[in-house]
């Protein structure tokens, strides 16, 4: 599940986003299938986009992470798009279960096994998913499935607890 996006809040306050989010979890504890719930789609892009700073952002996290994580068993976090570096990953530490990034060719291309093992550095022992990827039908269907070889072979990486296609 997904409490919210940072960019579709119309002007919802925090306090609303957390009742909604509150009631989004005590509906989701009710299924056995739900294995994380981030707290905002790509937080910093959707978060900066509607002119917080990046601190914004990170604060809004704490927040969120500290008004559900006592309400829940289901792991917490937050999607980010991938390029963020360690720094970011680390800031966000304290306020997650898990890491979740977005992997999509063209734009950021395929995370290399090496930028895979510093973001896990920044933040170790906590499992990271690819929450959505994906490669645009325009692309061939070699660089199709090349694309598709390089994230298996990334979930196959001890802390990559998987990836959904997107």
């Amino acid at each position: 599940g997904c409490a919210s996006a940072l960019g579709h809040l119309n002007g919802a306050s925090q306090s609303e986003v957390i009742a909604y989010s509150t009631a989004q979890l005590a509906m989701c504890e009710r299924y056995r299938n739900v294995i994380a719930f981030d707290l905002s789609n790509e937080i910093i892009g959707e978060g900066t986009g509607t002119g917080l700073s990046e601190a914004q952002c990170i604060a809004y996290a704490a927040a969120m992470y500290a008004a559900l994580k006592p309400l829940t068993k289901i792991p917490l976090g937050f999607s980010h798009s991938y390029g963020w570096g360690d720094s970011r990953v680390a800031s966000f530490a304290s306020y997650c279960d898990y890491h979740d990034f977005h992997v999509y060719q063209g734009t950021t291309g395929v995370p290399a096994p090496l930028d895979i093992d510093a973001m896990m550095a920044a933040d170790p022992g906590k499992p990271l998913l690819i929450g959505e990827y994906g490669i645009p039908l325009s692309e061939s269907s070699g660089d199709r499935a090349a694309f598709y070889r390089a994230v298996r072979e990334l979930v196959q990486r001890p802390g990559v607890d998987g990836a959904l296609a997107w």
